[in-house]
């Protein structure tokens, strides 16, 4: 299949996942706000470890588990100093989520933000169908994995 079959085959079903039965969760954002936060890994992260949670998840634990999945290192082979002490390292994961990430998330319904702690929005369990269905049918996955 040449790429730009590829590409439009991708289209085609994400335009699709808007128009499915109620079966499927619905996305309730145009096709343009659904690209707009899936094109960045990080909002694509949020979504997704938010979706590997059953409890909400304060905003610091995510900039964690997304500086680790940036730098392809798991937690557990981390030492106690990392562990406690390597803040500093992710703090500029922790502000562009704060700043940028979060927000735009929140502004369509993705996710919620109470004084730190993220949870999911309305339109969060359709957003995190999408990733999945790119992902698996798709795309080669080439980011480390976080299950869901």
């Amino acid at each position: 299949m040449s790429d730009s079959a590829s590409r439009t085959g991708v289209v085609a079903a994400i335009q699709d996942r808007f128009t499915r039965g109620p079966t499927h969760p619905r996305i309730n954002l145009s096709f343009e706000d659904a690209m707009f936060i899936l094109r960045n890994q990080r909002r694509r992260w949020v979504i997704r470890l938010l979706n590997a949670s059953s409890d909400p998840v304060p905003l610091r634990d995510l900039a964690n588990d997304i500086h680790l999945l940036e730098q392809d290192v798991a937690f557990d082979r981390l030492d106690d100093a990392e562990r406690d002490g390597g803040w500093k390292p992710r703090k500029a994961v922790y502000i562009a989520l704060y700043q940028d990430h979060i927000p735009k998330l929140h502004d369509l319904d993705i996710v919620e933000n109470e004084d730190g702690v993220i949870h999911p929005g309305e339109n969060h369990e359709a957003a995190a169908a999408l990733i999945t269905t790119i992902r698996t049918d798709w795309l080669t996955p080439t980011a480390p994995e976080v299950s869901d």
